[in-house]
């Protein structure tokens, strides 16, 4: 057998070397190590460490994606961010926001690369660069590097955004009437009407404050009784009451219909505090002048009336009330009380989302109104409202434009403007002829066409 050739001595100072060598990271084996051995414990899977990872546990998985999810869903949320954010403090909480939903998307891709795990990296990738998109939406057109430019402080407008709300004034029966309240400053002009006169009348806020309330067993309103009876005074009271809630002083008033009488004895009562007054279609101040000619507008559809009779006769006032209310209005309300039929088409109101604008409500409190008003003659109760007055009537009005008439002889300083062609909502018929007129006359003028006795 073979002598084996000496090895070499070692210095131990060499020993200590390669020891403190092997503890640096990325360190080589030392020679001589077992490392070098390719049949030492192990050696076979250091190939294995170095050409990959341990595949993630489970609940390595559900962390990447709860913070995956975590960030798709901010983004998703940011869509439905429900403040202003176009300048101020508003902007700047907008864009925080986005940051969020940056830092959430970087941190869940950043794990789930390091995982290995590609749909959540995609996923996650795609929500930062969705909120650094809505950044960049709203920083560009404010550094100059957009068509559009925009500014970062707000504009000072001077007053706060336009108002419109709506509430109640309670009365001693316990009755709640509904109002808006829509438009900027002190309140200018005060309305009686049903709520249906909201869309109407919002044209008239641009440039001041208006208040409308729904008269009792109308609209929104809330009477304690629907049987008791409540006359011209109770109406007048209602108005009263109304106006004291807003402490309006110097105010224009407008009535429509039998609101018309409303205002008129309202303003006849209190001339300290009205200084105009505009009646839309107003019901005659007496009652032997009252009365209801169809034949003057678009006249009774008497099929759309026979079919109103058979869904009745079916039950579908009952199964289907608003559905039912609505072929109502349009063919027993609107139709027959308008000019023509694009009138009609013109209207966006809904009264048949009110309960009491359901068909059998509306003509049971209508009815009752009108037998409470007795045998009216207000001709001799306005003629101490020497303010100048605006009566607006249609010559296609169901109510005849003569009673309209008489309230010129009952007014000592009142005009008669005739709408050509219109009905009983002449606002609808010729909306640019009615709004311009009451704009003229509240703006403190006669409109033309405006005649007086």
């Amino acid at each position: 057998m073979a002598k084996q050739p000496p090895r070499p001595m070692k210095d131990p100072l060499d020993d200590e070397v390669n020891a403190l060598l092997q503890q640096l990271p990325g360190a080589e084996p030392s020679p001589g190590s077992d490392a070098e051995d390719p049949t030492a414990p192990g050696a076979a899977n250091v190939g294995a460490g170095a050409a990959g990872r341990a595949a993630p546990s489970r609940r390595d998985r559900v962390l990447v994606w709860t913070r995956a999810g975590l960030g798709t869903l901010l983004g998703v949320a940011v869509t439905q961010w429900p403040y202003l954010h176009e300048c101020g403090f508003s902007l700047l909480g907008f864009l925080a926001a986005l940051l969020v939903i940056v830092v959430a998307g970087v941190w869940a891709s950043f794990w789930a690369w390091k995982m290995r795990m590609a749909a959540a990296h995609l996923l996650s990738v795609v929500v930062a660069v969705w909120a650094l998109a809505l950044v960049a939406n709203q920083v560009l057109p404010r550094t100059g590097y957009a068509g559009a430019q925009a500014t970062w402080r707000c504009r000072d407008t001077g007053s706060a955004l336009p108002r419109d709300r709506g509430g109640f004034v309670g009365r001693p029966d316990g009755t709640r009437l509904g109002y808006r309240d829509i438009g900027p400053g002190s309140v200018s002009l005060v309305a009686a009407g049903a709520m249906v006169l909201t869309d109407f009348l919002r044209p008239l806020t641009q440039q001041q404050r208006v208040v409308l309330y729904d008269p009792r067993y109308r609209g929104v309103s809330q009477a304690v009784s629907d049987t008791a009876a409540v006359g011209i005074e109770g109406e007048v009271d209602d108005f009263a009451a109304v106006r004291q809630h807003f402490a309006a002083e110097d105010i224009a008033v407008l009535g429509w219909w039998y609101s018309g009488a409303t205002v008129a004895r309202f303003a006849a009562l209190r001339p300290d505090i009205v200084r105009r007054v505009v009646l839309i279609a107003p019901v005659p101040p007496r009652r032997t002048s009252y009365r209801v000619d169809l034949s003057r507008g678009m006249g009774q559809d008497t099929l759309g009336l026979e079919l109103l009779r058979i869904m009745r006769a079916r039950g579908e006032d009952r199964t289907s009330p608003t559905d039912f209310c609505r072929r109502y209005w349009e063919i027993a309300v609107l139709a027959p009380w308008m000019g023509d039929s694009a009138a009609a088409g013109r209207s966006t109101m809904d009264p048949c989302r009110y309960q009491n604008e359901q068909p059998e409500r509306r003509e049971a409190s209508l009815a009752r109104l009108l037998d409470a008003f007795g045998d009216w003659d207000w001709t001799s109760d306005v003629g101490d409202f020497a303010g100048p007055v605006l009566i607006i009537h249609g010559t296609a009005d169901p109510i005849p434009i003569e009673g309209a008439a008489e309230w010129i002889q009952s007014f000592p300083n009142a005009r008669l403007l005739s709408v050509e062609g219109a009905g009983h909502m002449p606002w609808l018929d010729q909306p640019d002829v009615v709004y311009g007129a009451i704009e003229t006359f509240l703006g403190g003028t006669w409109p033309e066409g405006a005649v007086g006795r």
